[in-house]
This record gives structure tokens, C-alpha cells and sequence, in this order.
């Protein structure tokens, strides 16, 4: 969404970003139900070198893709089933979902939540609400050869990832030059002051409800 000019670094090692990828995964498939009780939620992010780190210059590393793009939508899925085996044990009610930027794959995270905040994120994205729009997992960037086996698991619906930027503060004002004018939404007054809204990305979220009516329609065949 943003149209400033990006150099990307090459990422080197590949071999070993595959071996991180993998202990990344495995360090996180069991939940923490201790933290979890105490906080009540909880969440994992791409914790792999060099896609969480953070850079000061206009350069950055590339998207995930190949093989480290499988195996991080693997474990996503992986870490995402795990902990849905734990809640189902300590909690009647929950939220659980993989949040799969469409954008910057390497954003993605597993989130979940209990209790007090069982529907604290049901207003995180905003829901894309035009009629004809009815996009398809398939039609992801991230949707290929080696990963549609693992995405065709579940039904996707995509969202919009919504930022509001303060329009009476002028260096803010000049960085939404650096924006596609396609990334523009509606402007709007909050406690009387004026906000661009801009999409940031769009990202897919399972559809828990037309999942489980697929699975069990597939039982009752």
C-alpha cells in the first residue's frame, strides 16, 4: 500500500532460515495455559531472523517465499490446531484464529483469547461487505502447488486491516504522500478531531462457522 521506493537485502543461508523456521515451530505448538489464565490471551508472531528484524533504512528483506513461505503457513496451522486441542480442555468458549496478511506474509500470527476478552478482537479488521466481492483462498498470493493442501483445510474470509491517520498533524500529513491514492478509505471525526483511514493490508481469518458446516457435511455423505 505504501508507493515509496523499498530495496530489498538479500537473505543468505537459506538452509539455516529453514532449520529456524522449524525450531520457531516447534518452540511454540504448546500453549502456555499458566500465562494464559493470568492474561487471557495470547498470541505468536514470526519470531525468525531476518523477518522480525527491525530496520532504520528504506531497505528490507523479501516476503517469505518457496519453501520457508510452506513451512511458515505449516505451523501456523500446526501451532493454531495444537492450541485449539489445550482450549477445548480449559475453556467452553474461546477465540482462536491465524491472522494471514495477504500483504506481509511474515506478520502472520496465531491469536487467541478467553473470558473477559473472548470477543476482544471481533472488531480488529474490518469486514470487506461488498456484494460481488467474494474472494477466495485460492486466489491468495499465497495459495500455490506446495501450500493449497494446507490452506484447503479450512474456509478463509478476507478482511481489511484499517489505520487512522491524525490529518491535523502536518508530518503525518506528509507521509500519507507515500501511499497509493487506492489505499485511501473515508475520513473521519473522532472526539473532534479528523483521521484519513487507510488500509494497510488486507489478511485472511478463518471462517470457523463455514468450516465446520463443511466438515460436517463431508461426514454426512
Amino acid at each position: 500500500m505504501n508507493k515509496s521506493k523499498i530495496k530489498y537485502k538479500k537473505i543468505r543461508g537459506i538452509n539455516r532460515r529453514i532449520r529456524h523456521i522449524h525450531q520457531w515451530g516447534e518452540n511454540h505448538l504448546n500453549l502456555d495455559v499458566e500465562y494464559l489464565k493470568q492474561y487471557q490471551r495470547d498470541y505468536v508472531k514470526f519470531w525468525v531472523k531476518p523477518w522480525d528484524s527491525i530496520t532504520l533504512t528504506n531497505s528490507i528483506y523479501p516476503e517469505p517465499t518457496g519453501k520457508c513461505q510452506q513451512l511458515l503457513i505449516e505451523y501456523l496451522i500446526k501451532i493454531m490446531l495444537s492450541w485449539q486441542k489445550t482450549l477445548n480442555i480449559h475453556y467452553p468458549e474461546f477465540y482462536l484464529n491465524i491472522w494471514l496478511f495477504e500483504g506481509h506474509i511474515n506478520r502472520s500470527q496465531v491469536v487467541c483469547a478467553v473470558q473477559d476478552y473472548v470477543h476482544f478482537y471481533d472488531r480488529t479488521f474490518e469486514p470487506i461487505s461488498n456484494d460481488n466481492h467474494n474472494l477466495s483462498i485460492s486466489q491468495s498470493q499465497h495459495y500455490n502447488d506446495h501450500t493449497d493442501s494446507l490452506l484447503d483445510k479450512f474456509e478463509w474470509s478476507q478482511y481489511r486491516e484499517i489505520r487512522g491517520y491524525n490529518l491535523n498533524d502536518d508530518e503525518v500529513k506528509m507521509m500519507l504522500e507515500d501511499f497509493e491514492p487506492s489505499a485511501f478509505l473515508a475520513q473521519k471525526t473522532i472526539n473532534g478531531t479528523d483521521y484519513q483511514m487507510v488500509e494497510i493490508d488486507r489478511v485472511w481469518l478463518i471462517d470457523w462457522q463455514k468450516t465446520n458446516e463443511n466438515k460436517t457435511a463431508i461426514k454426512d455423505k
